[in-house]
């Protein structure tokens, strides 16, 4: 009986080797790369397609998202803005637009350390590029931060009589974040495949973050040099969309650490699925 297991690996290095003729370093990289253009139907269908199924049959369908993030950013205003001793209307924009981009954050880690093993069984069978896999997550987490944000923009609507001329400077911070969304899932999906610990690792780790990035409490609240803030990456990505949305403009620091994260997200995912290609189809 032929060995169905060898059968694929071999199949696996010809389709390999056939993406990276020439060159194989950078022959492979091109290849990956090149793949979120030409394969985009396979991120585009396998992104919705996870949305609907997650809400199948459902009333509201996915706007359930939209649903359960006004009744948590209700629940939570009410409650902080009485420990915090903060006005109420200026204290649920805060923490809306803070949760927003937290959870577009918290996803693109969280959803991108799993992009490999959760659709192990087609890559037994054919190869995908992680940089595929990687655009359905963001494409996904996009989809998602739209229904997301239906409640914050209404918020804003509701208390401010309209959104500032700033909040259009939103749509660019969420770019830098999906970008490094992007480049974090090419470095955090091969590696958990290695290690299958990682996924639970990072879930908790993002538990930690979440209390230590200010979302419920205010930078001002503690001393501007304050390492929590100032060597926090995460805060800075959440202050680029948070900002502008609350009608202010992000310093140059948000601005800087943001980009820089997400360019070094970029580089640290090309060198890992360049290191890991031709050993991802043996961690399966």
């Amino acid at each position: 009986m032929p060995n169905t297991s060898a059968a694929s690996a071999e199949k696996y290095k010809y389709d390999l080797e056939n993406r990276t003729e020439g060159n194989p370093v950078m022959g492979g990289l091109i290849s990956d790369f090149s793949a979120v253009w030409k394969d985009w139907r396979v991120w585009f269908l396998l992104a919705n397609q996870d949305v609907e199924l997650r809400y199948r049959r459902s009333l509201l369908g996915p706007f359930w998202i939209s649903l359960a993030m006004f009744s948590l950013i209700l629940g939570i205003a009410l409650l902080y803005s009485q420990i915090f001793e903060q006005p109420f209307r200026d204290y649920v924009i805060f923490i809306g637009t803070g949760l927003l981009v937290w959870t577009l954050i918290s996803g693109l880690l969280t959803d991108g350390s799993q992009a490999v093993t959760e659709v192990e069984r087609y890559l037994r069978a054919t190869r995908i590029p992680t940089t595929v896999l990687a655009a359905r997550n963001a494409y996904r987490s996009s989809l998602i931060l739209i229904h997301n944000a239906l409640p914050i923009l209404v918020l804003i609507l509701w208390i401010r009589h309209g959104l500032p001329l700033t909040s259009l400077l939103a749509i660019p911070g969420v770019m830098i974040i999906l970008v490094f969304g992007f480049g974090a899932t090419m470095v955090l999906a091969p590696l958990s495949a290695r290690f299958r610990d990682l996924p639970q690792l990072i879930a908790s780790v993002m538990q930690l973050m979440f209390f230590i990035t200010p979302l419920f409490w205010r930078p001002s609240q503690l001393a501007t040099d304050h390492p929590v803030v100032q060597f926090n990456p995460l805060h800075h990505l959440v202050e680029i969309v948070r900002q502008p949305l609350e009608g202010h403009l992000p310093t140059s620091t948000n601005y800087l650490v943001a980009i820089g994260v997400a360019v070094a997200a970029l580089l640290l995912g090309a060198a890992t699925i360049q290191l890991s290609r031709k050993k991802m189809f043996f961690w399966l």
